[in-house]
């Protein structure tokens, strides 16, 4: 009984595994010898005995095995040919299946030839194996027992060691170097010819990565020596002609079927007389096995659209439309009231995943929905870490409401004028949240496509989070204007008595402009610091009644401002804040700075910062009022005429009232709905039909990239868009999910824009907007358009570039590291205004992650940082981007690759390192006929980046710093060190590509480094 039991089981165990491979492996063979070719018997070429399963190209078609297919030149030399070259057949060693060949570019008679046909082989996995087509060479030792398809294996015939790689290299200069043998110094009695004077022997570590920048590889061969250090040119000519070997493995053909041996197996197996037994498992297991694999397939194949789906319902990317009935539900009927504010009352919500929001009702008071246009129109789109975030909107005719996050800590006006609340807050964070709100307002003025002023910046207005960090919230008196409007119109004054500006009010002291946000920036901080209101009729002391006047007074002279017991450190904050709050409410406009030279001035040292004069003037107020009068017509005769007119003019003004009423009411309905559908507040989801119809079925292709290929398009408006359809190459859309993550709801003037996407399982589309003057890299590696862009124009987009990046890193709620900034991934407007695009290698870190973790190296050769390929180096923060940032200003200063082995001079092989020397000894740079104003500008440049591609990452400024650098004095700029060093280096590189279905062969979209094996 035990004996058929172990029989079962053992069956079991084989029909499972049958039934596996012959699921998994329909089309599979049994691997055994070719027996459908014929054993001819042996012949010979020369004395070296060919026979099966060898066959000559002379011998009979059924002879032999057709890929072991060998050739008898002149009836005494039998040569090999491969793809890769020719080789000469040495020997034979049929007993353990070996053939030693020598390249037959060597030539017996000449040391000076040189073997040119290659045998590539790549380092993977500890052994070396490539793969061109079909054919595959491998190292014998790392051979297992599965059978290969026209295989030969390299390896020692001793089996004592295996040969080492080395290059034949073509050098355009001399190397004197013990690495580097020079393959023309041999000589020899019967020597016939010498190759040029550039060709060397070169071996190190088997890595070519070492290889002076001034060479290129002619062949690979293999050696079985494992240092050529001081050896001579005849010693490497004798290894190379004791040749190497190639193993040949019996390889699968078209024999008998994997179905045919299970059959034949099963019916062998049944004459043992278990067939019920067997049956019935096999009835039972292979349906299972089926329905599993059929169900991991599917999990396979579906597993990135649900993972795309469910991140873009998980995300919050577009501001979402609810019901009024849905707002209600939010907040318990409107039950939590957290406040009220010029244009509504604000309540508490929750969200169905249980997110805490506050639902702003707007007030129906000011006609045509303008207030509810104002904030949708000014923060639909953009996003900002000091900028309130809208999660959604309602509009059903009168009822509107706007949907946020809830800030747990309130408005700022609550902490600062509160005894016991503002007890919580020191000097530091106080500090911290006027920068905060600094950054914030920076971005509306000068972060976004448009110029938005807010017009009503208040402590009321600053909210804060559960971190105290602040937002400015509250765009009800919000305008946009064109980002060049230095001057805008508006018709009537807006703001909140105490912070309005007063070009406002008083039309003589200049136009109106962002500079009356800096007002009212100043007039906040200045409570901020006293904690106060700024008018105060309840002060103790009649010279405290305005305090900005009053503290002053105290710090001209040079007095404490009695803010209690604080710190000289906390005292330097103060005064800080206050210099540049006095500032920044100069009577005239024009004498306050801009919000990013207030970021400067809080950011500088203290002794750095001038005392502005007294900004406090007494202003005549005349103002006209006009009142309407009502009389009474006393009328003592009414004639007929008089009845008629009433009789007929009632009813039409009658009608006339009620049309007006709709009209009135109706407008705000229809230009709101005009706002939301005319304005791209969204990214918009649009089917792959849509996207063909853009694209006239992918007429117009752009350029590729490293995730897929660009194509113009426009929409139904007349806009036109770049459109990306990204390929399959990389599992469950990563690529995907890493774009629109990185920018669905980001929004900056230098950063690109997502209109819309397309996820229709594997087919995925990006839609931007069209950048009529392309990518950066094809204006300043062009030599026809060079002359289009001056020096100080490559500045401002050097500017914006770092703009943009600074946003990334530290302008949203999350850090976004972009990991590949180079010129290919700038893109320019009809402008030229700088947009950083390509974000399928960023990924999302929260903002106080310093150093991040990363799972596998990734970026373009030449702009990625070195921490990322040697980990020694220090941990990976946001300073790789600021590397790959140096790395493409570098190569814009040169106009050229920062690598050209194709360099006049090879002094100027590698520019950043020629440069150096040239700026550290005051020479000029030859960078053509430029003015002492360029050359400022260009020594600006190559000062900055030579600080951002320093070798650690703790020395490189954050970008934040680079900006300041380069809006700096040239003076006040330190000649940085010299940031290059010689590091070994082993990689093994995967480049991602994709496949069009109209190609035969896949094209490689970008050569991006995605894994890295370092010694």
């Amino acid at each position: 009984m035990s004996y058929l039991k172990a029989k079962l089981s053992l069956f079991g165990h084989l029909m499972a595994t049958s039934v596996l491979f012959l699921i998994l492996f329909p089309g599979a063979s049994v691997a055994r010898h070719p027996f459908n070719q014929e054993d001819c018997g042996s012949t010979f070429c020369g004395n070296l005995n060919i026979s099966y399963p060898f066959r000559l190209k002379t011998q009979p078609p059924q002879c032999g095995c057709r890929d072991l297919e060998l050739e008898c030149e002149n009836n005494n030399h039998t040569t090999l040919v491969l793809r890769e070259g020719k080789f000469s057949v040495q020997n034979i060693f049929f007993e353990n299946e070996t053939i030693q060949v020598v390249d037959s570019s060597l030539d017996k008679d000449d040391c000076n030839s040189l073997p040119l046909s290659s045998v590539y082989f790549d380092y993977s996995d500890g052994y070396y194996i490539f793969s061109p087509h079909y054919f595959t060479y491998t190292f014998l030792d790392s051979i297992s027992s599965h059978y290969y398809y026209n295989t030969y294996s390299s390896y020692n015939n001793k089996r004592e060691s295996q040969p080492s790689i080395m290059y034949v290299v073509n050098c355009m200069k001399p190397i004197r170097s013990s690495q580097y043998i020079d393959a023309s110094r041999c000589t020899t009695k019967s020597n016939t010819s010498s190759p040029p004077p550039s060709f060397f022997y070169f071996l190190d570590d088997n890595t070519v990565l070492n290889l002076n920048q001034a060479c290129t590889v002619e062949a690979v061969v293999p050696i079985m020596v494992k240092n050529i250090s001081g050896m001579s040119t005849l010693t490497i000519y004798n290894k190379l002609s004791e040749g190497f070997y190639l193993s040949w493995k019996y390889y699968q053909s078209d024999g008998v079927p994997l179905w045919l041996y299970v059959i034949v197996s099963f019916l062998y197996i049944i004459s043992y007389g278990i067939v019920g037994y067997i049956v019935l498992r096999a009835f039972l297991g292979i349906p299972c096995l089926l329905v599993l694999v059929i169900y991991k397939w599917r999990k396979r194949h579906l597993s990135m659209d649900d993972n795309i789906e469910k991140f873009l319902q998980s995300h919050n990317l577009v501001p979402i439309r609810y019901s009024f009935k849905e707002v209600k539900k939010m907040t318990k009927n409107f039950k939590d009231k957290l406040g009220e504010g010029g244009y509504g009352s604000v309540f508490k919500g929750k969200l169905r995943s249980g997110h805490h929001v506050a639902i702003k009702l707007l007030c129906t008071s000011k006609g045509k929905g303008q207030d509810f246009i104002n904030e949708v129109a000014s923060i639909g789109r953009i996003h900002h870490a000091n900028v309130t975030k809208l999660i959604g909107f309602c509009v059903e005719g009168s009822k509107q409401a706007l949907v946020y996050d809830f800030m747990s800590n309130g408005s700022l006006d609550r902490i600062i004028f509160s005894e016991e609340k503002r007890k919580t807050l020191g000097w530091k964070k106080l500090f911290d949240i006027v920068l905060g709100i600094a950054r914030g307002i920076d971005y509306l003025h000068q972060g976004c496509d448009m110029q938005i002023l807010h017009f009503d910046i208040k402590p009321h207005n600053i909210l804060l989070d559960e971190n105290f960090n602040p937002k400015v919230s509250d765009f009800g008196l919000a305008k946009l204007y064109s980002v060049g409007d230095n001057i805008v119109s508006l018709t009537a004054a807006r703001g909140t008595i105490g912070y309005i500006a007063l070009e406002l009010v008083y039309k003589n002291l200049g136009g109106i402009s962002y500079k009356a946000d800096v007002y009212s920036f100043g007039m906040l901080v200045l409570e901020m610091v006293g904690r106060r209101k700024n008018l105060n009729a309840f002060a103790d002391h009649t010279s405290q009644i305005y305090f900005p006047s009053w503290i002053y007074d105290r710090l001209d002279k040079g007095e404490d401002m009695e803010l209690g017991d604080i710190s000289d450190d906390e005292k330097v904050m103060i005064r800080k804040m206050i210099i540049a709050t006095f500032w920044c409410i100069q009577l005239l406009p024009s004498d306050r700075p801009s919000m990013n030279k207030v970021m400067k001035m809080l950011e500088s040292n203290v002794e750095l910062l001038e005392m502005p004069p007294k900004p406090f003037h007494q202003l005549p107020l005349k103002t006209q009022r006009r009142f309407i009068a009502v009389r009474t017509l006393m009328m003592r005769k009414v004639g007929f005429s008089i009845i008629l007119r009433l009789f007929f003019g009632i009813p039409c003004l009658l009608v006339l009232v009620i049309y007006k009423w709709r009209r009135r009411h109706l407008s705000m309905d229809d230009k709101i709905e005009e706002l939301l559908q005319s304005h791209n507040l969204v990214p918009i989801r649009y089917s792959f039909n849509e996207i063909k119809k853009m694209t006239k079925n992918f007429k117009d292709k752009l350029g590729e990239g490293g995730y897929g290929s660009v194509f113009k398009g426009k929409l139904c408006s007349g806009h036109l868009v770049a459109i990306k359809l990204l390929c399959t190459s990389k599992g469950k859309g990563q690529d995907f999910i890493n774009e629109v993550a990185s920018i669905g709801r980001i929004h900056h003037a230098n950063v690109t824009k997502l209109i819309g996407f397309c996820v229709e399982g594997s087919k995925q589309a990006l839609v931007y907007d069209f950048m009529s003057n392309g990518s950066l890299d094809k204006i300043i590696f062009s030599k026809e358009k060079n002359d289009t862009l001056d020096w100080k124009k490559l500045f401002d987009i050097v500017l914006g570039v770092a703009r943009g990046i600074d946003y990334l890193h530290q302008g949203c709620d999350m850090q976004i590291l972009h990991f590949d900034i180079k010129p290919h991934n700038i893109l320019l407007d009809e402008n030229f205004n700088p947009k950083v695009s390509d974000f399928g290698l960023a990924k999302l870190y929260s903002v106080d992650d310093s150093i991040v973790s990363l799972t596998a190296a990734r970026g373009t050769i030449g702009y990625i940082a070195p921490e990322l390929v040697y980990k020694n180096l220090g941990g990976i923060s946001y300073k790789a981007d600021v590397y790959s940032f140096g790395m493409l200003v570098m190569e814009m200063v040169g106009r050229r690759k920062n690598l050209n082995a194709f360099a006049d001079h090879t002094s100027q092989i590698y520019f950043p390192s020629w440069i150096y020397d040239r700026l550290d000894q005051g020479e000029d740079m030859e960078m053509g006929d430029v003015s002492d104003d360029e050359k400022v500008i260009i020594r600006k440049m190559i000062i900055t980046s030579f600080w951002c591609i320093q070798l650690l990452p703790f020395d490189r400024p954050s970008m934040n710093k680079v900006l300041k650098m380069l809006e700096s004095n040239l003076e006040l700029l330190e000649m940085p060190p010299k940031p290059f060093h010689q590091l070994p280096l082993e990689t093994s590189m995967e480049v991602h590509s994709c496949k069009n279905s109209n190609d035969e062969e896949s094209r490689s979209l970008d050569v991006t480094i995605t894994r890295f094996n370092v010694v």
